[in-house]
């Protein structure tokens, strides 16, 4: 009986890893995603204008800083 209850805490145990690593997978990806979206509204938002190409542009670079994080 013992051995039966520490092999069903073991998978539950693994189970929460497997749904914690996929969760921590799909953050990943859907930062990824935010940056890649941000990227594509610098060039629309900053092509032919002078005015807040400056602010754009601090914003692209804390986007480069928090992809060297993940």
């Amino acid at each position: 009986m013992r051995e039966v209850r520490n092999r069903s805490q073991t998978l539950n145990f693994l189970d929460r890893n497997n749904v914690a690593t996929r969760n921590s997978e799909a953050t990943v990806l859907h930062n990824q995603s935010s940056i890649n979206l941000s990227r594509r509204k610098f060039v629309i938002c900053t092509e032919g204008k002078d005015s807040g190409v400056k602010a754009q542009e601090a914003n692209l670079s804390k986007l480069n800083n928090l992809e060297n994080v993940i």
